[in-house]
């Protein structure tokens, strides 16, 4: 809520202590670039901008990532069926978006791995 505008830039891929990106309640645009794949990121907080396009391949891959909120953008396309390979993911808010598919398989796995994962978008068809 800091009125922050524009786009996150892909040099953000070259901050390898980068551990937290919160830009909640902004103006933020354009594209997740592909290169938040390259840092240790553990959240991603983007809830309530203009971001479009959709999530990318890389950064359902990232090892650490705990928490993946993107509620309320304009994100469109699968949600990724490979998130349910990430051990440590435990808290995913995809809800009004324009994505489409499943995330009851996802849920699923992380209840049988980890006892819990909220996923706003309620673990079911989107």
């Amino acid at each position: 809520e800091n009125s922050l505008r524009g786009s996150i830039p892909s040099e953000v891929g070259m901050l390898s202590r980068l551990s937290t990106i919160v830009v909640r309640k902004n103006e933020i645009t354009g594209t997740l670039p592909t290169e938040l794949g390259k840092i240790a990121l553990h959240h991603l907080d983007a809830i309530g901008n203009n971001i479009s396009g959709s999530i990318p391949e890389e950064l359902t891959k990232i090892p650490t990532l705990e928490s993946l909120q993107l509620s309320d953008n304009k994100l469109t396309g699968l949600i990724p069926s490979n998130l349910n390979n990430n051990p440590k993911l435990k808290y995913i808010q995809v809800d009004r978006n324009f994505l489409t598919g499943n995330l009851t398989e996802v849920c699923q796995e992380k209840e049988e791995e980890n006892g819990y994962l909220l996923a706003t978008a309620d673990c079911a068809q989107v």
